[in-house]
């Protein structure tokens, strides 16, 4: 089923290709990016389907050891099913209520054949198409088919945002849409929704199913003073697209006030490109677990979670290795990768042996011959299914995204997807056991500080926890973040290296890599810039000839070290000017980094020692400030090593100071102020927040009646403007459960 999906997905895109749909004008691209979504629609909601039957059983397990099992989904497949309805209706003319139909509906084969109507139908041939996708079988809609199989409405407490669903008629011997309302004799959808709450937790209902629109604001724990005690077992079906959208759900059955804790399922299929929605869960996950290193079950199931964490620098790494593998036909300049053996490669070589005769001995000549031989032969036919997918060399041999990769894989034969991910994470290992034989491995999610020399300046204990945990400390380093002109051009010449590596000299002289200067009214800037090829890749004419160049550089300054952002390519050529003579720039060089030492010498503020007791509320109150692009702030977790002969190891979270220590001194009296508050001091609190709220809401309403804008009549008043501007908090997955009530108040208190 799988692999006929590919082949219809494949001749879909090679349609598009002879009719000149995958140009770089918009209307072409724009239709290629519709393709690459709905194929990735189409196999999300294929690998969801095939594992229905898993599902199913881990749920009948669940109920005969009397446990309640909840199943995580995000997509319903609503929208589908209800333009197929309306379809069919319009078609006989009834009404949807009254049809009677043989199945549920195929939302999988429902994203395929609208692409094609919607995109390609004007073109030849384009029906001959849609009728083959028409004709796919595949699977039926999950949800549906979940609820009928677990004993229908009578059973399954659905707690989604939709509207209607297909439930099966028995008097009718098919299946209709109907509200899901009727259930309860008509009521309104969030009513339903709460409805089927009070049946889960009262035990009317023993399966419960909630979707992303029910994913915030509901509990499903086994809470002391609810019916249904029964320990909960959440079977995540589907993954979000969100990593922080999966956290939300899964604090739905582990809550306070709880008899017993739940226990979690995450259910995956053998399908490899699958890992791209794993992948993002994981590397949010591994996050937050860093804070809790000293947890040792928590630190187990940080390192759990690596496996599927493919958002690091060692899997691109890798993942360019392995594309450059591919395109050379099996020849690696780096000999640590010469004699590294897939999983499944020994098995290819063992096709057409003799029966009974094995294989040579390795490391010997015909073992080595015949190795090269079938690695070859794999390699091209690799080639031709990446460049089906449309990764052909000239995209792979200049870096492309892993999420790309990943999001491509899925759309490959399913022997093919295991054979690349296998070599792909083979390889990977390989990179991660040298990194951390040379001590460089950091795969936790931690940021570094990009400096070679910090020291220890001070350390305030800050907060003392009742519960006789160690305490908070605010621990400030100072870092020295230039950079001489030694380390800039090894900096260079590594870049330099690598390109020529991968792509050859010829690439080496146009990747953009080398010294540039900038100029201001006054001032001459001399910066390293190198490519940032993981962030994407555009094609350029250069000296009359098309090549791929990074979208982005990165820009490093004697004084300032590496800057806060990358700048995009078409900023870069407008600002620097590219600059050969090596001699004038080491002079100039070498006088910035002297000259600037006050721009060279930074503060480092953390939070260290036992933050998870305040990791809420350091979340609302630094997320109540922007960095100096305007974006939300997010936690920062850190790891720093002090340089010298005292060499000490902190980890923490970091605590912004873009506008000066007084903010940075707020920020800490805040979380002081806010931990240290009773129960009763917060309801004071959140009281006064609402009387606040209704005076400034009032006072607004007055002015904009007598067309005053608020800001003015407070200039007007001689008031200054706050420090700092003020942003909507976004609570951090963390904080998810905390009452809504308090949670408004808290957003009140920030610094003036």
């Amino acid at each position: 089923m799988y692999d006929a999906a590919v082949s219809m997905w494949q001749d879909t895109r090679q349609f598009m290709v002879d009719n000149g749909l995958t140009g770089g004008r918009w209307g072409q691209s724009n239709r290629m990016s519709q393709f690459y979504a709905a194929q990735l629609r189409f196999f999300r909601q294929l690998c969801t389907a095939a594992k229905v039957d898993t599902v199913v059983r881990l749920c009948q397990e669940a109920l005969d050891e009397e446990k309640c099992p909840v199943i995580g989904l995000q997509s319903t497949g609503e929208a589908r099913t209800a333009d197929f309805v309306a379809t069919m209706a319009q078609s006989k003319g009834a009404d949807d209520d009254e049809l009677v139909f043989e199945s549920f509906v195929e939302p999988a084969a429902l994203i395929l054949s609208n692409f094609i109507e919607r995109t390609l139908l004007e073109y030849p041939g384009a029906r001959t198409l849609l009728h083959r996708a028409k004709n796919l079988v595949l699977p039926k809609n999950p949800l549906d088919d979940l609820i009928d199989r677990l004993g229908g409405a009578k059973n399954v407490a659905e707690m989604t945002g939709r509207n209607k669903r297909m439930e099966r008629d028995t008097q009718a011997g098919g299946y209709r849409y109907v509200k899901r309302t009727d259930y309860y004799g008509g009521c309104s959808v969030d009513d339903v929704n709460i409805l089927e709450r009070a049946a889960f937790q009262s035990g009317h209902k023993n399966v419960a199913i909630i979707s992303d629109a029910a994913s915030a604001g509901i509990s499903l724990h086994a809470e002391k003073n609810a019916t249904n005690t029964k320990q909960r077992v959440q079977i995540t079906l589907e993954l979000a697209w969100s990593a922080d959208k999966t956290v939300q759900q899964l604090g739905r059955t582990h809550r306070s006030n709880q008899v017993t804790p739940p226990i979690y399922k995450i259910v995956s299929t053998n399908i490899c490109g699958e890992h791209r929605f794993a992948s993002a869960v994981a590397h949010r996950l591994q996050q937050l677990g860093a804070l809790t290193q000293g947890d040792r079950r928590a630190a187990s199931a940080s390192e759990a979670m690596a496996a599927f964490n493919l958002q690091t620098k060692w899997a691109r790494e890798a993942l360019r290795t392995t594309l450059n593998i591919i395109i050379t036909g099996g020849y690696v300049k780096d000999p640590t990768y010469e004699t590294l053996n897939p999983p499944w490669l020994e098995d290819m070589m063992r096709e057409g042996l003799p029966a009974g005769q094995d294989l040579p001995e390795p490391g010997t000549p015909e073992y080595s011959s015949r190795r090269h031989a079938v690695l070859n032969r794999w390699c091209s036919a690799a080639s031709i299914e990446l460049n089906a997918v449309g990764l052909g060399a000239n995209k792979t041999k200049n870096g492309i995204a892993i999420n790309t990769v990943l999001n491509r894989l899925l759309g490959m034969r399913v022997a093919m997807q295991a054979q690349f991910f296998g070599y792909f994470s083979t390889i990977l290992d390989k990179v991660v056991s040298k990194a951390k034989k040379d001590g460089t491995y950091e795969g936790t999610g931690i940021i570094k500080p990009g400096c070679d020399k910090i020291t220890l300046r001070s350390s305030e204990v800050i907060c003392e926890h009742p519960n006789g945990a160690a305490a908070t400390s605010h621990t400030i380093f100072d870092m020295d973040r230039g950079v001489p002109f030694a380390k800039a051009k090894k900096l260079l010449d590594d870049e330099l290296e690598r390109v020529r590596a991968e792509q050859g000299d010829a690439a080496a002289d146009r990747c953009g890599a080398g010294f540039y200067f900038s100029e201001s009214a006054t001032t001459r800037f001399f910066s390293l810039a190198l490519p940032r090829t993981e962030r994407g890749m555009r094609e350029a004419k250069i000296r009359g000839v098309n090549l791929m160049q990074a979208n982005y550089f990165r820009i490093i300054r004697p004084a300032t070290g590496v800057s806060y952002c990358d700048v995009h390519i078409l900023d870069f050529r407008e600002k620097y000017t590219r600059i050969s003579n090596v001699t004038l720039v080491e002079r100039e060089w070498n006088k910035a980094y002297t000259q600037g030492i006050e721009m060279r010498l930074q503060p480092l503020h953390l939070l260290t020692g036992s933050v998870l007791p305040l990791l809420r509320t350091i979340t609302l109150v630094l997320n109540k400030y922007r960095d100096r692009t305007g974006r939300m702030r997010r936690l920062q977790v850190m790891r720093v090593e002090t340089s010298g002969d005292d060499l000490q190891r902190f980890i923490g979270i970091a605590v912004p100071n873009d506008n000066g220590v007084g903010v940075l001194r707020e920020n800490l009296a805040a979380i002081k102020q806010l931990e240290n508050l009773t129960p009763e001091e917060k309801f004071k609190r959140q009281q006064a927040a609402r009387r606040k709220e209704s005076a400034v809401g009032k006072i607004a309403a007055a002015t904009a009646a007598f067309g005053v804008k608020p800001a003015a009549s407070a200039a007007a008043a001689g008031s200054s403007p706050p420090a700092v501007k003020p942003a909507a908090a976004e609570v951090d997955p963390v904080a998810a459960g905390l009452d809504p009530e308090v949670l408004k108040m808290l957003q009140q208190q920030q610094p003036a």
